[in-house]
C-alpha cells in the first residue's frame, strides 16, 4: 500500500487565488498544466537536470500556503530556497550571502524571515508567510528581517536548478519569485530519476522536463521597472546547454 501524503496538498482543480496573467511567448501544453498546478497551490516536479541532483520540487510561494509549504518540508531536504530576480533582490535589500559575490551573477543572498506575523520563523506556517512576503509585489525591505529561515537565490538568466525553477514560474505564472527544494527519500538522500517518477505518480504531481523550460523561448519581461539590472535584457532566452550543472 502506498504511504499517505502528509500533510495533504490542495486538491487539484481548486485554485487558492486567481492565476496570474498569461505569460507571453510559446507555451507548450505542459506549461499550462504546470500553471494550473501552481494556481492550485500544488508543487511541480522538475526532472532532467544533469549532475548529482537530477530533480527538484518547485511551487509558487504566493499560493503554496502553510499546507503546501509543510508538504515541501516533509518531502524535501528541509532547505527551502526562493529563486528570484536580481532586481527583486535589490528592491528587497537582499545582498549576496558572500561579501565577495556579485548578485548580478546569481547565487544565494542573506537568509530572511518575515518581519511580522511569525513566531520563530522555522515552522511551515512561518516560512509560508516569509515566502508570501518575498513574492508580494508591494513588499519592501522593511518587511523582512535578516538572517532567517528561507534562502533567496538570485537566479534570472542563470543556468542551473535555481534558474530553471525561476524560469518555470515566470513562464507559467508570470511571477518573480519561486520556491524550490530537493525531494529526498526516507534516508534523506536525493531521489533518483526512477524514484522521482514513482514519487510523482504516488503524489499525482505534474512533471516538467527542464529542457521544456530552457527551450520554451523568452521568459516574460520583469513586471516592475526595478527588476532590471545593468546589462540585463528584457525577455532574454534562457541559456542553452544543460539545464543544471
Amino acid at each position: 500500500m502506498s504511504p499517505p501524503v502528509s500533510p495533504p496538498l490542495p486538491a487539484q482543480g481548486q485554485p487558492s487565488r486567481s492565476p496570474s496573467p498569461a505569460a507571453p511567448g510559446p507555451r507548450p501544453g505542459v506549461l499550462d498544466t504546470a500553471a494550473a498546478a501552481f494556481a492550485a497551490g500544488r508543487p511541480v516536479l522538475v526532472t532532467g537536470c544533469a549532475g548529482p541532483v537530477p530533480v527538484q520540487l518547485v511551487a509558487d510561494p504566493a499560493t503554496a500556503g502553510p499546507a503546501g509549504t509543510a508538504w515541501l518540508i516533509r518531502h524535501g531536504s528541509g532547505l527551502l530556497t526562493a529563486p528570484l530576480t536580481a532586481g527583486r533582490a535589490v528592491l528587497l535589500g537582499l545582498p549576496p550571502m558572500s561579501v565577495t559575490a556579485d548578485s548580478r551573477r546569481g547565487g544565494p543572498t542573506v537568509t530572511v524571515d518575515a518581519a511580522t506575523g511569525i513566531g520563530t520563523g522555522i515552522s511551515a506556517v512561518d516560512r509560508a508567510r516569509t515566502l508570501r512576503v518575498l513574492a508580494d509585489p508591494g513588499a519592501s525591505r522593511s518587511d523582512l528581517t535578516r538572517p532567517g529561515h528561507v534562502m533567496p537565490v538570485v537566479a534570472d538568466d542563470v543556468p542551473g536548478p535555481a534558474g530553471t525553477a525561476l524560469a518555470l514560474l515566470r513562464l507559467a505564472r508570470g511571477g518573480e519569485v519561486a520556491v524550490a527544494t530537493v525531494p529526498v527519500d526516507d534516508r534523506g538522500e536525493p531521489l533518483t530519476v526512477a524514484a522521482a517518477a514513482a514519487f510523482a505518480v504516488r503524489h499525482r504531481l505534474v512533471v516538467v522536463d527542464a529542457a521544456t523550460v530552457t527551450g520554451a523561448g523568452p521568459v516574460p519581461a520583469a513586471a516592475h521597472p526595478q527588476d532590471q539590472t545593468p546589462g540585463a535584457s528584457r525577455g532574454t532566452t534562457r541559456p542553452g546547454g544543460s539545464p543544471c550543472p
